[in-house]
């Protein structure tokens, strides 16, 4: 099996500070809930270590264009990517209600990676309830394909 990590973060684009998450237990599908605001613009960086060439992004469904960052460190093994990704079109949640928002990777050899992140739509003005929380810095996935595969399996996930 080739394992891999994928770390992927969200910021607001318009300040450039993390979205928040809560963690919310038993009460909905997954225990992590994060906290967006509708027609809002959103910078989703994703780093992949050792370095995999990403081939695709979708987030809902949406083809998403991304650049390849250049490495901050010689050294650093991994690549690094990032997309703007904006909320427009998505709907207000109502108390009690979350969303899974799809996120869909495309590596080389065919090699995809699915999952979905649980969230809470507010207004795009909203402050008060979607920045409490914990600061969001990364979903950090580890991750591995067995020989053969096209998918790959997500052995842990970690919000930090």
């Amino acid at each position: 099996m080739e394992n891999f990590k994928v770390t992927f973060s969200i910021k607001r684009q318009d300040t450039d500070e993390p979205v928040v998450h809560k963690v919310d237990g038993q009460r909905f599908a997954r225990c992590h809930t994060v906290k967006l605001n509708v027609n809002t613009t959103y910078t989703i960086n994703i780093t992949i270590r050792p370095e995999l060439v990403l081939r695709g992004l979708h987030i809902q469904g949406e083809k998403l264009e991304f650049t390849r960052i250049k490495p901050d460190k010689i050294e650093d093994d991994g690549s690094r990517f990032q997309a703007a990704w904006t909320s427009t079109g998505c709907t207000i949640n109502k108390s009690g209600d979350r969303k899974d928002i799809v996120v869909l990777l495309e590596f080389d050899n065919l090699i995809t990676m699915t999952t979905s992140i649980q969230v809470k739509f507010y207004e795009d003005k909203e402050s008060n309830h979607a920045k409490w929380g914990n600061p969001l810095h990364t979903i950090e996935y580890d991750c591995g394909v067995k020989e053969g595969q096209t998918f790959v399996d997500i052995i842990k996930e970690k919000y930090f």
